[in-house]
């Protein structure tokens, strides 16, 4: 039984409790009672981070090509009870990156700012482990070194 189910069987248990308890109250012989129960089902979507690149080191040959390839930089577990599916934003720090290519299940989006969204389907019930692979182009001030991860990630419905 899935847990709003078993959270709206039992809000209608106490409720029938309740009314059965009250002095001087009867459900049985000729009287009846009607009980209406109704609940509202929250979309909720939630994100665990089981890896993320903490920094990018810049070489000469990554300032030279313009840009570079972290693949499965970042691995989220993600579930969501929304059957149209959620939406990933990320957030680029534009000072070190002028377009970021994001490689999600095989499709690759293009930022091209300081945000962007990928609609994600929904998964089903178990959720989903996401791998996320990135091609940061650089900006061209860039100097070889290494830098805090230049990316956020978050989650929206």
């Amino acid at each position: 039984m899935r847990e709003s189910s078993k959270k709206v069987a039992i809000a209608g248990m106490a409720l029938l409790l309740a009314i059965g308890s009250m002095p001087g109250q009867s459900l049985g012989g000729d009287r009846q009672a009607t009980i209406n129960v109704s609940a509202t089902i929250v979309e909720n979507v939630s994100k665990t981070v089981i890896h993320q690149t903490a920094a990018l080191t810049i070489t000469k040959e990554h300032i030279m090509k313009g840009y570079i390839d972290v693949p499965a930089a970042t691995i989220l577990r993600i579930r969501t009870n929304n059957p149209r599916g959620y939406s990933l934003a990320v957030q680029v720090n534009e000072e070190m990156a002028k377009e970021v290519w994001v490689t999600a299940n095989h499709n690759t989006t293009v930022i091209a700012g300081s945000v962007g969204f990928l609609y994600q389907p929904y998964p089903g019930p178990a959720g989903e482990v996401k791998e996320i692979s990135y091609r940061i182009f650089l900006s061209p001030d860039v100097k070889p070194g290494r830098y805090p991860w230049p990316l956020s990630i978050g989650t929206a419905l």
